[in-house]
């Protein structure tokens, strides 16, 4: 099972896991949330018991909170344990506290509220990533009742993902709701359309059954498409770094980080003393997601004594990501901007989309990890 996905029903006593609900409410003083054995054990993670005794029963677990409502990531580090010969495990470790800048996040949470629970780790889980579903969140009313029905009397059950996207479609679930991050196909979309992509557009308004985004909404995921291309340029200069550090380039300067309107990203000199202009152009997707190209960019490329070469970031994360390169754009662009030559006087095309398969596009190069990186240099 490529994922790992439960949805747990949260009763009075779950709830005090989070400091206001412990403090507030008289549930115990189990400040966990139960993780039902013939779940979390029997269907999700059989091995684990003989693993936890190596580890003295402590699985230390990096947990991502998203929720109630449109509530965004909230990261800490919390532990799995098994608490005597009581049969469930338990998620615990510190109280979750409100965020500073959400002071009453976790406060309207109540029993019956739901946790949808997905967990990363082959033989025993490594990380967890938690949906908060509440009842009095009127952006998680639908998919609540939607859950309620489903899970019926379960207190705990597992969820594929198929059957998941079933439910949030049903829901009809806003598009920019965090449970939605879950189906990496919306995140992508939302990142094409964030960046100009009619395509995009088009593909989240099928699933999305016609739903509207706001101005607000959708100011948000421009900017988290723009912070995907800027955590792709900072990742291309930490690999150039390590790249002169090695002797493998001569040097070089990322050139869009001094100015801001530069239709390029870098400036690089190779060993060969080549002066030459890189773009990054990332995505967390997979290499063949749309790559967009401003007019200025094509421009750029046409005009420009150096090569003009375009750096594919893809399946970008936290702390990996692959590269592919584009060598010398200028055919490709002046193709293009001949084709742009017979528009009606006063229209003109501000960017781009590009298949990449309709690029001369060079082998996949795994890039090292930002960890490893950092370490060399």
């Amino acid at each position: 099972m490529k994922n790992k996905l439960c949805v747990k029903s949260l009763t009075a006593s779950d709830l005090t896991f989070f400091k206001w609900q412990f403090q507030e409410r008289n549930a115990g003083n189990q400040k966990s949330i139960n993780l039902n054995a013939d779940v979390f054990i029997d269907a999700l993670y059989p091995d684990l018991p003989a693993l936890a005794q190596e580890m003295s029963g402590r699985i230390p677990l990096d947990l991502t909170f998203y929720g109630p409502g449109y509530s965004p990531r909230h990261n800490i580090q919390r532990k799995i344990r098994k608490i005597g010969s009581y049969k469930n495990w338990r998620l615990n470790g510190e109280f979750v506290i409100n965020p500073v800048d959400e002071p009453e996040r976790y406060n309207i949470l109540v029993p019956g509220d739901f946790a949808i629970m997905d967990f990363v780790g082959i033989s025993y889980p490594n990380a967890v990533s938690v949906f908060l579903i509440s009842s009095v969140s009127p952006e998680d009313k639908n998919i609540h009742a939607s859950l309620e029905a489903w899970l019926q009397k379960r207190g705990m059950a597992v969820v594929d993902v198929p059957e998941l996207q079933q439910l949030v479609l049903d829901s009809r679930l806003d598009i920019v709701h965090p449970l939605n991050g879950l189906f990496s196909e919306f995140d992508l979309d939302l990142e094409d359309a964030a960046l100009g992509s009619f395509e995009g557009i088009k593909r989240l308004h099928r699933k999305g059954g016609g739903r509207s985004i706001s101005q607000e909404q959708f100011k948000k995921v421009r900017e988290s498409a723009e912070s995907i291309g800027r955590r792709g340029e900072e990742y291309l200069n930490l690999y150039f770094s390590w790249l002169v550090a090695k002797g493998e380039l001569k040097n070089y300067q990322w050139t869009s980080d001094i100015n801001a309107i530069s239709p390029y990203d870098f400036e690089i000199e190779n060993i060969k003393d080549e002066k030459i202009l890189v773009d990054a152009k990332s995505t967390s997707g997979d290499e063949n997601r749309t790559i967009h190209v401003s007019l200025a960019e094509l421009h750029k490329m046409v005009e420009s004594e150096l090569r003009y070469d375009i750096y594919r970031i893809f399946c970008l994360s936290e702390d990996s990501a692959s590269l592919k390169i584009v060598t010398n754009m200028k055919p490709f662009a002046e193709s293009v901007l001949s084709n742009l030559h017979n528009l009606p006087d006063g229209v003109e095309i501000d960017s781009v989309s590009i298949d990449p398969k309709s690029l001369v596009i060079g082998d996949e190069i795994v890039l090292p990890s930002i960890e490893q990186l950092l370490e060399d240099l």
